[in-house]
């Protein structure tokens, strides 16, 4: 027989703060790496039809909510978010336009692309 795939998740997901308070170090770790605020700003909430609206307008760059065109890029998301730009790219999946990478590839791959 072949291998028994799924189970139960290996990880927590956070649905309020009781967990961070009754575990202080892991309270502390999230205000060492600067989520911390993100964390305590999804508490707040959100407004459900406005969330809704930018998420099926998103695509990819900007989304669009009534009249209010938002761009999308590392700098909006950490200034909203709170969260650091630090760490792995978050959007290494995009295609880098308007860079000339050519003169970073070693001389035989160079005229390939």
């Amino acid at each position: 027989m072949g291998r028994k795939r799924g189970g139960p998740p290996l990880r927590k997901e956070l649905d309020n703060l009781s967990y961070l308070q009754s575990h202080p170090e892991v309270h502390q770790f999230f205000s060492d790496v600067g989520c911390i605020t993100f964390v305590e700003r999804l508490q707040e909430g959100y407004h459900q039809g406005i969330t809704e609206v930018f998420s099926k307008s998103y695509d990819g760059k900007k989304a669009t909510v009534g009249s209010l065109e938002i761009i999308v890029d590392e700098a909006v998301i950490a200034s909203t978010t709170g969260l650091p730009r630090t760490g792995q790219s978050w959007f290494k999946t995009t295609v880098t336009k308007n860079l000339d990478f050519r003169s970073y590839l070693k001389q035989e791959f160079q005229d390939i692309i």
